[in-house]
This record gives C-alpha cells, structure tokens and sequence, in this order.
C-alpha cells in the first residue's frame, strides 16, 4: 500500500512545484527579458520542462525507490527484483512526466496559479472519481498509473485498461509538450 501513496503524494508534490515554473517567469516579467535575448522560445518551456522531469526523477522516484528498496530488505530479508521494480519506477516517473506537462501547458495557458492548480488536482482527484462511475475514462486518463506502477513493480500482468493507461499517458505527455511549445511561440508576453 505504501508505493501507490508513494506515486499519488508524488504526482501531487511536482504539481505544487512545477506550478508556478511559467506563471511566476510571466508575472514578474522575467520571460519577456529572457525572450527579448537571442533565445528560442522552445528553449525556455523545454528547459522547465527538463529540469522539473530530471528533480521529479531524483527526488521522486529514484531516492523513494532506493528507500523501498531497503526497507524491503530490512523487512523481509530479501532484495526485491530489481528490472521490476525499475519498470514500477519508470511508470511512476511516465504518471509525473504527465502531470508536469499538463502543469507547464497549463502556466502558458493561463496568467495565475488557480486554474493550473485546481484542474491539474482536479484530472487527478475528480478523474479518479469519476472513473469509478465511468471506467473507460481510465483507459485514456492517467488517473490509476499508482495501481499501474504497483502491478509493475510486483510482476502482476497488467489488464488491458493498464496496457492502454501507460500508452495514452505517454501520448498525453508529448501532447500537452507539444501545445504548450506551440502556444508559447505565439503568447505575447
């Protein structure tokens, strides 16, 4: 139980902090410095981007995992297999590549924190939700990908609606990536 708490707290870490990564450089008019430079547009969301998947990867995933990794062996005396658990850890990471995503399209897209918080919380929460009385929403939402990493990580096959939740949230990321560099380039700042 303790590794889908893991990847929900986790989703909800890097979007409180990749949150204002777009909104506070548009605010304090920061962007439009930077843009006035010889810089490219697709530079500035890519290295927000970059730099929040690399933090979320260490901090997030790699350091927890390795924790896990000890507390198990501390626990059972035995190590846990370790290409599971590095799948289970990938799509841990594949679940906050999405949301951060979803959060810096979501700060080039609007001026303050409140919508990018309320709907990137609201996807995780309220879809979660609303997949238990609509499940084919989870086929195309990443809203289970803690019980997705789980099954990974302890070498449970995953069931068609995991297959289709880990590709889908691998084409929503490159989505929301792309929007947002595209929505970028034309925002006047």
């Amino acid at each position: 139980w303790a590794f889908p708490l893991m990847v929900m707290f986790g989703i909800v870490g890097a979007v409180i902090l990749a949150q204002d990564e777009i909104i506070q450089e548009k605010q304090s008019g920061t962007a439009a410095w930077i843009l006035s430079k010889p810089a490219a547009r697709s530079a500035f969301i890519l290295t927000k981007l970059l730099s929040n998947l690399l933090g979320a990867l260490i901090f997030i995933v790699v350091l927890p995992g390795l924790v896990t990794l000890g507390e198990t062996y501390l626990a059972a005396h035995k190590v846990i297999s370790l290409v599971p658990l590095l799948a289970g850890l990938g799509v841990t990471w594949l679940a906050l590549a999405c949301y951060i995503s979803l959060v810096i399209l979501l700060g080039v897209l609007f001026g303050s924190r409140g919508p990018v918080l309320g709907i990137a919380l609201g996807i995780l929460f309220g879809g979660r939700m609303i997949a238990s009385f609509f499940p084919p929403l989870a086929y195309v939402l990443p809203v289970t990908m803690d019980g997705v990493a789980q099954a990974v990580m302890l070498g449970i096959p995953l069931p068609v609606m995991g297959v289709s939740q880990v590709i889908s949230t691998a084409v929503l990321t490159i989505g929301f990536t792309l929007v947002a560099l595209w929505r970028f380039r034309k925002l006047e700042l």
